[in-house]
């Protein structure tokens, strides 16, 4: 069976070496002619943008012809052994960030791997979106081998992009609607309108779910093919309380509050979203990766359970009036009637900051669940090393009140009631009615605009 696989790979490379022009480039005669022709080697030539990141040293030293063999491999049925395989000598190989080996494995096995990781990458993503029908592997391996040689100009780069977003667009379209049907069918499904479907897993057993809540609950979203989106589970080996948060009513897609009406406290349930009542057309774009977290035009099936439901931040006000609690028996604490409480960990050796003074100083802020949401020591790390600088005239009401309290060269912790903070409607990552607590360290103090540059006030003329 190997002797045969080794030939087909043979013929393919023997073919692929014979479709070259004078300048060496292959496949000088590609004729697109219908869609899936076009959608074909537009999909093979952007798989190549995968690789961009690599470094240049073992970008620069690929084997093209062997990357386009293993594309085509990479598109049929590969093993687990072949994939165990390939890390191993891509490992091998790229020993550091600049430093390439191949003492053990050459850089034509090496590149084989890489095409196959792509075939195998581009294969996944057509079948899991019900597009294999309308793709060609033969006419996308000639895209990808243009990519590779930077010749992939018979579509161009704006076309393609638009082309290869239609396409998956209208994909994730027909699978989530389909999706969609199929939940309808199901005989304990209660269809709520026709973009909502809710199957109840388990009966709650608590009151009813009202509106404009805030729920402890847990949830999973997937799209149409099962693929785990977004869920708030930490352990599954743990209870449901464990992995729940808080999530408002109003945070919470439209197609999850119209099926509300039908949920109790403590049931599961199972919920299929069409798009116009989840994330639409913009889906969820991830600000790390460029990419989305949900893509735009998918069908959502979401599992969650409700384990209460409370005033808006009711949960975090009892959270923080322990945490204050507990902050002020802590030794070294002090609580001032303004209501924060101030815990010394290192006296300064300095003077006290003056109210309204600029303050450098390094911070660690956490919320009243313990959450580490802000750390100046880290961002320093991308920054020269420079902790920040504020003005007191600037900063929220408990840093205004409590840091003139603090001396230069001191250590604090600083437990702030919400009120102090950032109030009913948090700030960012900090959420609504969150007690804070900042651990502090006093580097400088100066007069307003010594540390802090003003900013100009504007003209009008």
């Amino acid at each position: 069976m190997k002797k045969l696989l080794y030939f087909s790979l043979f013929s393919i490379f023997i073919a692929a070496c014979e479709n070259k022009n004078e300048s060496g480039f292959p496949y000088p005669d590609v004729s697109l002619e219908t869609f899936k022709d076009k959608i074909s080697y537009a999909i093979g030539a952007d798989m190549v943008v995968q690789i961009n990141n690599l470094p240049d040293t073992l970008l620069n030293v690929l084997d093209k012809e062997q990357m386009e063999l293993g594309y085509v491999f990479g598109f049929s049925d590969v093993t687990e052994d072949d994939r165990t395989s390939c890390r191993e000598k891509m490992k091998a190989v790229l020993v550091g960030p600049e430093e390439i080996d191949t003492s053990v494995y050459s850089i034509s096995e090496v590149s084989h791997c890489y095409g196959m990781m792509l075939g195998e990458m581009t294969k996944k993503s057509l079948k899991d979106n019900g597009g294999l029908a309308q793709f060609d592997i033969e006419t996308a391996k000639k895209g990808f081998a243009h990519g590779l040689y930077k010749i992939d100009t018979l579509i161009s780069l704006e076309e393609r992009g638009q082309m290869i977003i239609d396409f998956n667009n209208d994909l994730i379209k027909t699978t989530g609607k389909a999706k969609l049907e199929e939940a309808k069918s199901m005989s304990n499904a209660q269809v709520i309108n026709e973009s909502v479907v809710l199957v109840q897993l388990e009966e709650g057993t608590g009151d009813a779910i009202v509106a404009d809540k805030e729920y402890k609950m847990y949830y999973i979203i997937q799209n149409a093919v099962n693929d785990t989106l977004m869920a708030t589970l930490i352990d599954p080996a743990q209870p449901d309380a464990f992995n729940a948060m808080e999530i408002r009513y109003g945070d919470l897609v439209e197609g999850w509050r119209d099926a509300a009406v039908e949920m109790k406290i403590g049931g599961k349930y199972e919920l299929y979203v069409a798009a116009e009542k989840a994330y639409g057309e913009a889906g969820v774009p991830n600000g790390y990766s460029g990419g989305y977290i949900i893509k735009p035009f998918e069908m959502l099936k979401l599992t969650s359970r409700v384990l209460s439901q409370n005033e808006i931040g009711a949960l975090a006000i009892e959270r923080g009036k322990q945490v204050m609690a507990d902050a002020a028996k802590k030794s070294g604490a002090k609580q001032f009637p303004e209501g924060y409480v101030l815990e010394t960990i290192k006296e300064g050796t300095g003077a006290n900051v003056k109210p309204g003074a600029d303050v450098k100083a390094h911070y660690v802020l956490t919320d009243s669940e313990g959450n580490m949401l802000e750390n100046s020591y880290q961002s320093a790390m991308q920054n020269g090393g420079q902790a920040p600088a504020f003005s007191l005239n600037g900063v929220i009401e408990g840093w205004t009140k409590a840091v003139p309290k603090m001396k230069v060269g001191g250590t604090y912790k600083l437990y702030l009631p919400y009120d102090l903070a950032y109030g009913e409607s948090g700030n960012g990552r900090i959420k609504p009615f969150e007690t804070l607590t900042f651990e502090m360290e006093i580097l400088e103090s100066g007069a307003p605009g010594t540390l802090v540059q003003m900013r100009p006030q504007s003209q009008n003329f």
